[in-house]
């Protein structure tokens, strides 16, 4: 699971990281609580069959990533 979501989040970590404006309009979009916005800007990045949803309660955000129901339940 570890390996699937860092696979999944790294290339948007780096688009953060690496490019100012994308950090800033990401923030923008996290603190106003602009799903559409954080959509459109993650998809950018991440492709729209890697995710379920992302949600922010204002200060933060999260990504559902999606795995198989384990084996044993």
């Amino acid at each position: 699971m570890l390996s699937r979501t860092a696979r999944l989040m790294i290339p948007f970590y780096r688009q953060i990281a690496g490019n100012r404006s994308y950090a800033l309009r990401w923030s923008q979009a996290v603190r106003t609580g602009n799903i559409q916005a954080m959509e459109r800007l993650f998809r950018r990045v991440v492709l729209a069959a890697d995710t379920t949803s992302l949600s922010t309660n204002g200060i933060g955000y999260f990504v559902d990533v999606p795995f198989p129901k384990p084996v044993f339940q």
